[in-house]
């Protein structure tokens, strides 16, 4: 996203990440953070996944579908039962704005302390995966090419350390 009026006073904001692969191949991420960057005149920068996958207006079908998917499947819809879920739908759209690269003003708490009443009710790998297959299922239905798909996938695998707290 371009922010200014001239090529050589445009800023545009970067996900910095620092990451590494773990031994079942999964990287995780270490931080995410925003920060601004002066792109030189004849730099041209690379749309990001939130451009890609199709805005505002993809991610809020992606994740209305997806919260279908887990309120249909009795092995994750408790986790949600006490939770208002358009809050909740609202606060997942955000994230995934700026996981993404989107424009954003995200401002959840961290992972683990967000997933932590989670944890104590029982949330493990298998409720991870179930939910990450959920999402892949819903990208696929709403045919998202597969390498995005994919990256979409990655976003997510770097998460589940900590969404976990492992």
């Amino acid at each position: 996203m371009i922010l200014g009026t001239s090529p050589a006073s445009a800023a545009f904001v970067v996900f910095a990440r620092s990451a590494r692969c773990a031994a079942a191949n999964t990287c995780l991420v270490r931080d995410v953070s925003r920060r601004t960057v002066e792109p030189r005149s004849n730099e041209v920068t690379e749309p990001t996944l939130y451009e890609r996958i199709g805005g505002e207006a993809a991610i809020t079908a992606t994740v209305g579908m997806f919260y279908d998917r887990i309120m249909s499947d009795e092995s994750l819809s408790h986790f949600f039962d006490d939770l208002d879920m358009d809050k909740q739908i609202n606060k997942q759209i955000a994230f995934m704005t700026m996981a993404f690269g989107g424009p954003h003003d995200y401002t959840g708490t961290d992972m683990r302390a967000a997933h932590a009443r989670l944890i104590s009710r029982g949330l493990a790998v298998e409720h991870f995966s179930a939910i990450a297959d959920h999402l892949e299922a819903t990208l696929v239905a709403l045919s998202v090419p597969p390498e995005l798909v994919g990256e979409v996938l990655t976003i997510v695998g770097s998460t589940k350390s900590e969404v976990l707290n492992e």
